[in-house]
Formats: structure tokens, sequence, C-alpha cells
């Protein structure tokens, strides 16, 4: 396709690059809408955990103008996110670059991606199919909560207990996720200023939830919440909500195949967002879990 003066294909390489894409992607998510969602405060960082060369930025007279993630766990499976650009900058072709450059660096692998509504036709041209859908919910912790007035007996802070190995954690998530990604589990559970929960009963984890802040005051993102049913989820949920100390909006990304997810979200007293994305997928391996477990998917730019 044609050049674009003055412009050029970067792939990130450093915390550096990994902080400025994570700092754009924020200011650029606030001007589409300042009151719909957030980033995490170290979310770019923390991807390039999975794959290190799979952060791309398109560079315009030195100013970052649009972005991708493509990141390949493994050699059968990649999941492509985080495609924005400055919203002064869209239509003019430097996203397709990027697109480009993010399918090249996946290669033959299976590929995932979560479409807006107005992109779906466009992935579809390019090999992708349906196959599921994703919601967009939020919790205003101000509101009563499951009537919950204190943290469940079963509940444990995972960073501030040292009894449970990270290789019972890491077992518990397996099946809930599309990949396997210790390393980066890792990194997320532990990451500053987050709270890891774990529900155990007799020694077992039954339920995983992460709750990491966002680049704005008063804002939080779960992900994920994993649990063996609602009712489990629901109490992660209400304890999540017991140690914030003032009022905060927390965000967070559903399944939509999941039967109880929407009857999860009413028993939260949350809601839906009007938009829903489409869960996409291009390739032959399209990676199997258990879907009925996932109550809040970790990240939609990552994917599960």
């Amino acid at each position: 396709m044609a050049e674009i003066p003055n412009f050029s294909l970067v792939r990130a390489s450093s915390q550096r690059d990994y902080s400025a894409m994570n700092r754009h992607f924020s200011d650029w998510l606030q001007q589409d809408d300042p009151d719909n969602w957030t980033v995490g405060i170290h979310d770019f960082p923390l991807y390039s955990i999975i794959d290190p060369n799979g952060l791309f930025m398109g560079v315009l007279n030195g100013e970052i103008v649009v972005i991708i993630c493509a990141v390949n766990y493994n050699s059968d499976y990649s999941f492509i996110g985080a495609f924005w650009a400055n919203p002064k900058y869209r239509g003019k072709g430097m996203g397709t670059h990027l697109w480009n450059a993010g399918l090249k660096h996946c290669g033959f692998r299976t590929i995932g991606l979560y479409a807006a509504p107005g992109m779906v036709a466009r992935y579809e041209r390019d090999g992708f199919r349906q196959c599921g859908q994703s919601g967009l919910c939020e919790i205003r912790t101000d509101n009563i909560l499951a009537n919950r007035r204190s943290i469940s007996e079963n509940i444990v802070d995972y960073n501030n207990t040292g009894h449970i190995p990270f290789e019972d954690v890491a077992q518990f998530c397996r099946k809930y996720s599309p990949a396997d990604r210790r390393d980066f589990l890792k990194a997320w559970i532990a990451q500053a200023g987050c709270m890891t929960l774990l529900y155990v009963k007799n020694h077992i984890i039954k339920g995983l939830g992460v709750l990491r802040r966002g680049c704005e005051s008063g804002r939080y993102l779960l992900g994920p919440l994993y649990a063996g049913s609602k009712d489990i989820a629901v109490e992660i949920m209400a304890d999540f909500v017991l140690r914030i100390s003032h009022p905060s909006v927390i965000y967070f990304g559903v399944l939509k195949d999941n039967p109880d997810v929407e009857q999860f979200v009413k028993d939260a007293k949350g809601r839906f967002h009007e938009e829903v994305a489409t869960v996409m997928y291009r390739g032959q391996n399209i990676p199997h879990f258990d879907v009925n477990g996932v109550f809040a998917v970790t990240c939609g730019d990552i994917g599960g």
C-alpha cells in the first residue's frame, strides 16, 4: 500500500515504549468517551511479558498516533487487541499499516480478537469468523452489593499471604485460559496497586479475581474473575467492593457464552454497556477452555 509521508512503523522494545503506549491508549479512550472505559496503569508493560516483540506503534512526525498488540502465546495461538488510533488521525490509512504488521507477526497461528460492531465485516474480509460475543460491564461501589457487610471467611488475599503456592494458582487458572501463560500470570496477579483474591475451601482454590487500578482516579478494572460457580464469583466481587474505601467504578469484560454471566452481573448490582463486541478467530485450532467459569476476562486486549 502507499507510503505515508513522515510516518513510520516502530516495534516497541523497551519499558519506555510500553509505558508510552499505555499512556496514549488511556488518553485516546478518554477522548472517545470519558465516562466509558479505562486502561490499567501497568497493562502494556505486562503484555510484553507474553510477547516482547508483539507491540507496535505508528509514529507520525515523532508522535505516536496508532498502536496495536499482536501477541504470540505459543507456536499455535496469537491474539490481537488494543488496535486504537488518535481520533485526530483516523481514516488516513495508518492503522492499516499496523494491522498488516500485526498479522504478519502472528504468521500462520490461529488468531483471536474482540471486534467492535463496526469492524466485524472488515475482519471477515481478512478471514476471521464470528465465534461468540463479549460484553462490557460496570459496577458502582456505592451501590449495595449482594447485601454483604463482612468479608467472607473463604476469601484469601493472595499478595498478603505466603501459604498458597503460585503453582496451585496457575493450575487453577489454566482451565479458564486460552493458553498457558504462567510468566504473565505471575506478574499480573502481583502487579503494584492490584488486589488478588482467592476463594479457598478445604484447601482447594475455587475462585480467583484480580482488581487493578485504572489510569483515571476512582476507576478499577476487574480481570480475570474465574470461579467454579456464579455464587463464588459474586462473593469475590462483593469482597473487592468492601476493600475499596471510596466510591469507585469497576469495569470488566464478560463472555456471553457463559450461561450464568447475566445473572452474575445482576446479582452483583452491575449493568451491561450497550456495545457488544464479537469474539472472532482466524485459523483452525481455536483454543478450548471452560468458558462457564469465566465471569470476567483478563483483558480484552490479550483475550481470555
